[in-house]
């Protein structure tokens, strides 16, 4: 039987919101098409958490196409940086930064910190004032290029275990951070805690981004001589991870009310054709 979304959350998505043969012009104030903006199909924008992420998502894009989509994602570098990002994802957060224009990124997983300095560089061009927070346990990880690059100044970097959150992220901290935020989870851990510990300081406008909850996402990586990701072959190495985040997701995002899927940039190309899928929420209430 095909897996399907609540009705509620099937009013966004490139076949809904655009008409291909024309060019609209979108209001920078809310992020919608001006010729729909004051729609019910607008007005349905949000859905909430529950009704959407508790059913199996509408899988828009075919393994064989993500299998292809992701060898090039574990080999993309940002400024020389290796970066473990898709261009669906790198291209929503460059729309999702025009409209909101945080004033704080919350990062949590730096990595290599070559997604940090793309935050801060999309911040810095298109003329906002924005820092990027970025916490990991890993300092060694971090790329030198960090410590010169462009923008760097936009970037604090916080070497902290997010198991010890009071530590990581100490209220004082919290509380002095500008809104609105933006909070990308890319770490996948003690997400049971960090959601609502991070949620009891956000404020309505705030998003809060959980990467890597498509269904094919997989959960066997093979490190190469080449010192490049590249995905196992054959089905006996492919085991699919989204689908136990999204669960982890939807138990902690359950817990914070108010919170609600944009499914303007979960369906932005289609039903879950992004590693984000139906991550991308907002506080609403």
């Amino acid at each position: 039987e095909e897996n399907k979304l609540p009705e509620e959350s099937k009013m966004v998505g490139s076949e809904t919101y655009y008409d291909t043969n024309t060019t609209m012009d979108i209001n920078p104030q809310n992020g919608l098409p001006t010729k729909y903006e004051n729609s019910d199909l607008a007005k349905r924008r949000f859905a909430l958490v529950e009704e959407v992420m508790s059913k199996p998502a509408e899988i828009g894009i075919d393994k064989n196409s993500w299998e292809n989509l992701h060898r090039g994602k574990f080999k993309f570098s940002y400024n020389g940086i290796h970066m473990l990002k898709d261009p669906t994802t790198i291209c929503l957060y460059s729309v999702l930064l025009k409209e909101l224009q945080p004033k704080t990124i919350i990062e949590l997983g730096t990595y290599t910190g070559a997604s940090a300095l793309m935050f801060a560089d999309y911040s810095a061009n298109f003329g906002f004032d924005c820092t990027v927070h970025t916490w990991d346990i890993n300092e060694d990880i971090i790329s030198p290029v960090m410590k010169t690059a462009t923008n760097r100044d936009r970037v604090k970097v916080h070497i902290k275990d997010l198991f010890k959150l009071e530590e990581a992220m100490p209220e004082e901290l919290m509380k002095s951070l500008p809104h609105p935020w933006l909070i990308v989870d890319d770490a996948h851990i003690n997400i049971e805690n960090i959601v609502p510990y991070i949620y009891k300081h956000m404020q309505i406008g705030d998003y809060y981004i959980s990467e890597d909850l498509h269904p094919y996402m997989p959960s066997t990586l093979n490190w190469k001589e080449s010192n490049l990701f590249e995905w196992k072959s054959g089905d006996d190495d492919y085991q699919p991870w989204g689908d136990f985040k999204r669960k982890q997701i939807l138990e902690a995002f359950s817990k914070c009310k108010g919170l609600a899927v944009d499914t303007y940039y979960a369906h932005f190309w289609g039903k879950s054709c992004s590693c984000i899928c139906d991550g991308v929420t907002k506080k609403i209430a």
